[in-house]
């Protein structure tokens, strides 16, 4: 019976080792064999009122990023509720990315509107230089007057 016991916490160990993950988007990975890129932080941060309404977005990474994933495919900027738009009004935002200090910016097109939620959305498909994968998630903020 010990041997069995014994036999199973060492299987459970192996697998735990081998690369549990979450979906946050700052705390991405669990295990230690993985190594894969995290988000340290957002500006304007997540949940924060009163934003200016040309303020850019930034996103800071924890290392040198693959600059050909960061793009409106992968990174979202939207209204959170439906302001009438036949499209998306941030499609053409521009986003620069910063390999000295892997920060991405991302600038809208026009100012945001007053008093609204923007949602920012980081989907699959962001990798940094060696091809590890972001997590995804979205973070938000509202705008002031």
């Amino acid at each position: 019976m010990k041997k069995y016991f014994i036999a199973s916490a060492a299987i459970l160990v192996a697998i735990t080792l081998t690369g549990c993950q979450s979906t946050s988007l700052t705390g991405q990975v669990s295990g230690t064999i993985l190594d894969n890129p995290k988000i340290l932080n957002f500006e304007p941060g997540n949940r924060t009122k009163e934003v200016a309404l040309d303020a850019p977005i930034k996103i800071i990474f924890d290392r040198e990023m693959d600059q050909s994933t960061l793009n409106t495919r992968n990174i979202g900027v939207e209204y959170a509720e439906d302001l009438g738009y036949d499209f998306n009004p941030f499609l053409n935002s521009s986003y620069e990315y910063d390999q000295a200090t892997n920060i991405l910016t991302v600038t809208p097109p026009e100012p945001f509107q007053p008093q609204q939620k923007i949602l920012v959305t980081i989907r699959e498909g962001i990798t940094d230089k060696d091809g590890n994968p972001l997590s995804y998630g979205d973070f938000h903020f509202t705008t002031g007057e």
